[in-house]
């Protein structure tokens, strides 16, 4: 009965808390700054290839267009060099660019997963033709 005595008393920490609710706190504490820095390689890792920066740039240019387009209007869409970004990322040219007539939205996606979702407020109907061979998407507006 001593020795189960001693073993307890060295068991105990000097607060008199049992070890495995002392465990648990570091366990959980761990797990949280694991979660926390995958998270921040996730975000650092998009952000440094510069595809997220580009989304958001074409997807407003596109809304802030198609706002101030007329029905009858073609819109060229050149995307040069910024295409090379969305080939290393897996995404073609048919679908970097996608508009959402019913919602009024303008999606650019230079990467596989994500994209960039922006909205436009002009009533118009937006049809669009890719030019693989030219890089190129054009928009009529209808």
């Amino acid at each position: 009965m001593r020795n189960k005595r001693g073993i307890a008393r060295l068991l105990k920490n000097r607060k008199g808390e049992e070890p495995s609710e002392e465990v648990s706190v570091h366990v959980i504490f761990i797990v949280l700054n694991l979660v926390f820095f995958v998270a921040l390689l996730y975000f650092v890792s998009r952000a440094s290839s510069g595809a997220t920066i580009l989304e958001e740039r074409y997807a407003k240019q596109v809304a802030l267009m198609l706002d101030a387009a007329k029905p009858g209007m073609i819109i060229h869409f050149d995307f040069g060099k910024d295409l090379e970004i969305a080939k290393k990322n897996g995404v073609t040219l048919e679908n970097i660019l996608r508009i959402d007539n019913d919602k009024k939205e303008v999606i650019v996606k230079f990467t596989s997963k994500g994209g960039f979702k922006y909205s436009y407020f002009s009533n118009i109907n937006v049809q669009k033709e890719v030019k693989p061979n030219q890089n190129r998407v054009i928009l009529t507006i209808t």
